[in-house]
């Protein structure tokens, strides 16, 4: 629920009920479509001009979703917490373990953002996750798009899918242009599977809770990728966000290895 002075600037008209930062790419003009479109109006920014309006089109205690590639997450978090609006962000993607402690809301996005602005799913596509403060807000918004998104109220149960994730987005990039073919192809690959096992020991969260077991990791890499046909991940995307996929595993592989 908003406070209430969020609540009494919103009925004024003087600001926009949330923020989108990333309106300009596919996940984000998907995001802002549909039914309830209008209540951003005035507060979809791109990453770029983010710097002169985050947290200000806004009333406190109101949704900021961030929808841009995970490169930018560093910033846009650090501007947000000077501006005292750090609870507020949503960050929608696949990043590293720990930023569903640095936001107030993390989501994981199982969907395929099509070039009509939309979000679509198929089977057996996972569930979209949604853990923090916004996150029912956040469901609420995808169920008006047709997306289904499971609200976690435990960090845990969040940060076991939040690793699955993260390792689709690992392997599949890679997996997909060194045999040059689409995803749904190649789920049951023996290279998609060494690669995921590679990644697995290392998908732990900042506390040092256990990774996902290899099975339900497994499972959900397959699914996934069983649900999206014809898609190639973009490497360009996966090379943008490195630090934040397989950079990010490799630094925690290397910490721990000594």
């Amino acid at each position: 629920m908003l406070p209430l002075a969020a609540l009494l600037a919103l009925t004024s008209g003087s600001v926009a009920a949330w923020e989108l930062v990333g309106a300009g790419g596919r996940v984000g003009a998907a995001l802002a479509a549909g039914e309830g479109a209008g209540e951003c109006a005035a507060a979809r920014m791109g990453r770029h001009d983010c710097a002169e309006r985050l947290g200000r089109a806004s009333a406190p205690g109101s949704p900021v979703v961030v929808a841009t590639a995970a490169d930018a997450w560093g910033s846009i978090c650090s501007l947000a917490r000077e501006r005292g609006r750090e609870r507020d962000l949503v960050l929608v993607g696949n990043g590293p373990l720990e930023w569903s402690a640095k936001a107030g809301t993390a989501i994981l996005l199982y969907a395929r953002a099509t070039s009509v602005q939309t979000l679509e799913s198929q089977p057996p596509c996972p569930s979209s996750r949604a853990y923090g403060v916004h996150g029912p807000w956040f469901a609420a918004r995808l169920a008006r798009l047709g997306i289904s998104c499971t609200v976690d109220a435990d960090r845990a149960r969040f940060e076991r899918h939040a690793a699955a994730k993260l390792a689709w987005a690992c392997t599949m990039w890679l997996a997909c242009d060194e045999l040059d073919c689409s995803c749904e192809l190649i789920s049951d690959d023996p290279l998609v599977l060494e690669l995921a096992r590679e990644v697995h020991p290392w998908l732990t969260d900042p506390d040092g809770a256990a990774a996902p077991s290899e099975r339900f990791l497994l499972t959900q890499l397959r699914d996934y990728s069983l649900s999206l046909p014809g898609v190639r991940p973009s490497v360009r995307l996966a090379r943008l966000e490195y630090g934040a996929r397989n950079g990010w595993v490799i630094s925690r592989a290397r910490r721990a290895l000594g």
